[in-house]
């Protein structure tokens, strides 16, 4: 007896969904020390495929899915003093009622040493079940207000850098 011969799935026969998004806002301030804003994010990649921005901070998904959700936030602090800020997620909604347990990261941000601003780059990725049409918003909180998202100017110096993006959030369907 012979094994039985396996076909792979026609790849074009299903289509995995993704987006990649980033924001170059030159900065989001918290309003008051331990206040909150819903982190804004306002650049999308062209060919994104199921997954959109909308209302410019709502990460948006088509199609029913599991879904790598990896993100980035360029702290800035223009303090001497260290200062904590917060990021975390909400899932279709815009009180913390819809806050999604277990997702708050807490970073502390370096303070300020000379003339030369404290800066910490926030990294998470979470892996979730989306349904059809779900959207999920970054939130963001600071101990002071001298903390903030801050997106950084290209340089033509040496070393000569592309502009640093404030956020940067992909989603990729698994």
């Amino acid at each position: 007896m012979s094994a039985p011969t396996l076909t792979p799935a026609d790849p074009s026969s299903y289509t995995k969904r993704w987006g990649s998004f980033w924001d170059i806002t030159a900065s989001q301030s918290v309003p008051s020390a331990n206040g909150t804003i819903t982190v804004a994010i306002g650049q999308s990649d062209p060919a994104n495929s199921g997954v959109s921005i909308t209302s410019g901070n709502r990460v948006t998904f088509v199609s029913a899915a599991v879904y790598s959700i990896t993100f980035s936030v360029q702290f800035n602090n223009t303090s001497a003093t260290m200062y904590d800020a917060q990021l975390w997620l909400r899932k279709n909604g815009t009180t913390s009622a819809a806050n999604l347990p277990d997702s708050n990261s807490r970073f502390s941000v370096t303070g300020k040493h000379g003339s030369t601003d404290g800066h910490v780059l926030g990294t998470i990725n979470f892996v979730m079940s989306m349904s059809a049409g779900d959207y999920i918003s970054l939130m963001f909180s600071a101990e002071d207000v001298a903390v903030s998202i801050e997106t950084l100017a290209a340089t033509t110096g040496t070393p000569t850098v592309p502009r640093t993006p404030g956020v940067i959030l992909t989603a990729v369907q698994v």
